[in-house]
């Protein structure tokens, strides 16, 4: 086969299998978590629908401890949109000082989503976590398991989050999490509190080239296609010229 057609019909091949758009991550078991509590009971906030995508504001707030009661409370803005790859939330659990740690107290607020990615795509991160604690633990993650994996935490002051590259393809879990809790084994005379919060805005697009153009290829095959009728219209007439001779 003359080569410039050859390649011609490899081009319009490629623009056939190479139109598909960038396939989104698939969420499967959302679930975004506010709650306080201790030895009495958990009070869990309003929070978001088990399952569901968009937008929501959470909150919750209680006096806990029985001998010196302080409030406990725990906040969550939170977005997600998987259809446009975007994961993003803020969120805050604190516990006011001092509550006896063997009165149990926790604050929590959480953002966890399980997903799949269809094919790899290109990830950033951006945000920070923070946790500071008196007496008890205090933590702030931003943790992603998965093919690829993600493990930034800080218990004790400012952690920026700044990251980015290529996730591969496949199941994951992303949980980010701001909490309060007695320090193990529980000294029960003993009384804690602090804070912990998170704000993050995690991406999932496209690698860069991933899918050329659609134009471009088709113009690119039009051309090589048009370049061998060309090339083979002149050889039939060379071939004319020698005969008549």
């Amino acid at each position: 086969m003359n080569p410039i057609l050859h390649l011609a019909l490899s081009t319009s091949l490629l623009l056939a299998t190479s139109t598909a758009a960038w396939a989104a991550p698939v969420v499967t078991t959302p679930l975004r978590l506010v709650a306080v509590g201790d030895n009495s009971g958990t009070l869990f906030g309003p929070n978001s629908p088990d399952g569901a995508t968009g937008g929501f504001t959470d909150s919750v707030s209680h006096l806990v401890g029985a001998v010196t009661p302080q409030t406990a409370a725990a906040d969550q803005v939170s977005t997600l949109l998987p259809a446009a790859g975007l994961f993003k939330g803020s969120g805050h659990a604190s516990i006011g000082f001092s509550v006896r740690q063997g009165d149990g107290p926790i604050a929590e607020s959480d953002y966890r989503v399980s997903f799949s990615l269809p094919q790899d795509a290109a990830y950033s991160l951006a945000g920070f976590v923070d946790a500071a604690s008196d007496g008890g633990v205090a933590l702030g993650a931003f943790v992603l398991t998965g093919p690829d994996a993600l493990d930034l935490e800080t218990s004790n002051g400012l952690l920026n989050l700044a990251a980015g590259g290529v996730l591969h393809a496949g199941d994951y879990l992303l949980d980010v999490t701001a909490r309060l809790l007695p320090k193990f084994p529980v000294s029960p005379g003993s009384y804690m509190g602090g804070h912990a919060l998170y704000d993050f805005t995690f991406s999932l697009t496209d690698l860069p080239g991933h899918v050329p153009e659609p134009g471009s290829v088709f113009l690119a095959a039009i051309a090589l296609l048009a370049l061998a009728g060309v090339r083979r219209g002149a050889v039939r007439f060379s071939r004319g010229c020698e005969v008549r001779r």
